[in-house]
């Protein structure tokens, strides 16, 4: 690993330590960069702005704790309740793992607007995962005739969300 890698983690894992000891706070970049041992201007090298340093860590954090045979739970179940019930599991595996990292987003996103686009791509991925469940359901007739595949689809993606 390069010395800007190593740089680069440090910066994500002293940002990953922070978040985890203020869930739902958002620490500055100057907080970030003192428990990194770095510079501010080094800091904003690496990431140009607060809300990248999120999204990156967010990402990361997401693709650890849904793994590829994890995500083959719920892709490959034998039937769409199957499938439901694996995606809702794993959705309650991962929130925990990403709560700190996503409360810091949610948090930003009411005044920065990157940090609003960042949250919208990650729900608008969350919803789309919802959807393909619910059109299985809805294929193979295991979704009750009083709801549309769109209704229930944000029902579930609602249920599954951070605050819930």
């Amino acid at each position: 690993m390069s010395k800007a890698e190593t740089t680069r983690e440090r910066i994500l894992e002293a940002t990953r330590q922070l978040l985890a000891a203020s869930p739902g706070a958002s620490p500055s970049m100057g907080e970030i960069a003192n428990r990194a041992y770095v510079t501010r201007q080094l800091l904003y090298f690496h990431f140009r702005s607060r809300v990248d340093l999120l999204l990156e860590l967010s990402r990361r954090v997401d693709a650890e704790a849904r793994s590829p045979a994890r995500q083959a739970r719920v892709d490959d179940a034998a039937d769409p309740v199957t499938a439901l019930r694996e995606a809702v599991a794993l959705q309650g595996h991962v929130k925990p793992k990403i709560f700190s990292v996503a409360s810091a987003v949610d948090q930003l996103r009411h005044s920065d607007q990157d940090a609003a686009a960042v949250w919208k791509e990650r729900e608008d991925a969350r919803l789309a995962r919802c959807t393909d469940i619910i059109e299985r359901l809805a294929e193979e007739r295991f979704l009750g005739e009083r709801w549309d595949v769109s209704t229930a689809a944000h029902v579930m993606w609602s249920v599954t969300s951070l605050r819930s």
